[in-house]
């Protein structure tokens, strides 16, 4: 019988969705016929001992693997359960903890490289910054550490400060803006600043897990940009389906277990057999480590990007798009890859809309650059002709 794995997601508003997705994706996988089995628990946020209980619980049903949406991966070390963590976490695993983790999001500091290089393509060497606290400014350590960028950094403390902001912004010399803050403040800063500020202003909104409808709200009353991980390169394209970067990676993490499960017959001598009781009786999983090893050399395109791994569990392989948004479409304007660097979005020579995407894509790329052509650190050539 296939063994079931764990999820485990925030108490929020949205959480429904998040067992939709789940529901929709795994109807319909199986392993030699048996469906893949979801055990779902929700925590609140925050909430460290109410994650240790439901790591406990899934540890006691005998799961293969648990997958962790914003807690704490390490409570899965002591059971010697595999952990795919959606959210990056900054916690080291202590001496007697085998930090068996396999990480769906890249590490910040590499998201945070994609974006400062995008910035310099972009050739957005003056901005304000506007956060709300520090693990948000580190997705811009990178500029804030280069001489070349000239940056005013603007710091939110309440939402009674949205004015104050703003009114800033307005007087700054330059309209370019890049925010990087958590979903309240985001939404009540665009608001107060489409309302208050009398003077066009280029936003970009540098944290990838904001909420595409925040951003698709917003952009009917403010053009904005925002850093997105995954997605196809493309002139021009729809809307894309309410599918945001946490769901993508719960749903991506849901398929490398299965590819993972599917894989183990291939390769390993002994058939996969999970322990029930090892939280009761303090136990480790003895196929922990091998499991671990399996999910981590899984390799395959998902719902957020490329997925692969290193033999740490490290995700090796990812792309960051900088996405105009505006009231009824999407267009990607720019592209960064490990292997690759930055790219233009490329241009079909059999698409239909060839000219009315080639004019759609120089004035994106000239609003963002001041009128300048992108320095990029690859050869990826855009023939607008």
């Amino acid at each position: 019988m296939t063994p079931p794995s764990g999820y485990i997601t925030q108490s929020r508003p949205w959480s429904k969705t998040v067992d939709a997705l789940l529901d929709a994706a795994l109807r319909n996988v199986s392993t030699e016929g048996v469906p893949l089995l979801p055990l779902h628990r929700e925590v609140p946020r925050n909430d460290p001992s109410a994650a240790a209980a439901a790591v406990c619980s899934l540890a006691d049903e005998g799961v293969a693997a648990i997958v962790d949406g914003g807690h704490n991966p390490l409570l899965c070390g002591g059971y010697g359960v595999p952990c795919l963590s959606v959210r990056t976490s900054a916690a080291k695993p202590g001496p007697e903890q085998e930090a068996l983790i396999v990480r769906m999001e890249p590490e910040k500091n590499i998201i945070a490289e994609a974006t400062a290089g995008l910035l310099r393509d972009m050739r957005w060497f003056t901005f304000s910054l506007v956060y709300d606290n520090m693990d948000h400014l580190v997705l811009l350590e990178p500029v804030l550490s280069d001489s070349a960028f000239r940056v005013t950094l603007v710091k939110i403390q309440t939402k009674h400060s949205y004015m104050e902001v703003a009114e800033a912004l307005d007087k700054t010399r330059g309209s370019r803006v890049v925010l990087a803050l958590e979903p309240s403040h985001l939404r009540g800063l665009l608001r107060t600043c489409s309302a208050a500020v009398r003077r066009p202003l280029q936003v970009l909104v540098a944290t990838p897990h904001t909420r595409l409808e925040d951003l698709q709200a917003a952009s009917t009353k403010l053009p904005l940009m925002g850093v997105r991980l995954g997605g196809s390169i493309s002139a021009s394209s729809p809307v894309p389906p309410s599918v945001d970067l946490e769901e993508a990676l719960v749903l991506d993490a849901a398929m490398t277990v299965h590819r993972a499960l599917e894989e183990w017959p291939k390769h390993q001598a002994s058939p996969l057999r999970t322990q029930s009781g090892l939280c009761s009786h303090r136990q480790k999983w003895d196929q922990g480590r091998d499991f671990f090893q399996s999910l981590s050399q899984v390799n395959f395109e998902g719902h957020s990007g490329p997925v692969s791994f290193n033999a740490e569990g490290f995700r090796s392989d990812f792309s960051l798009s900088i996405i105009l948004f505006s009231k009824d479409t999407t267009s990607e304007v720019m592209r960064w890859s490990p292997s690759k660097g930055t790219e233009l979005p490329r241009l079909s020579s059999d698409d239909t809309e060839t000219q009315t995407s080639s004019r759609r894509n120089r004035r994106d790329i000239r609003t963002l650059t001041g009128g300048r052509t992108p320095t990029l650190r690859v050869a990826a050539v855009l023939v607008l002709s």
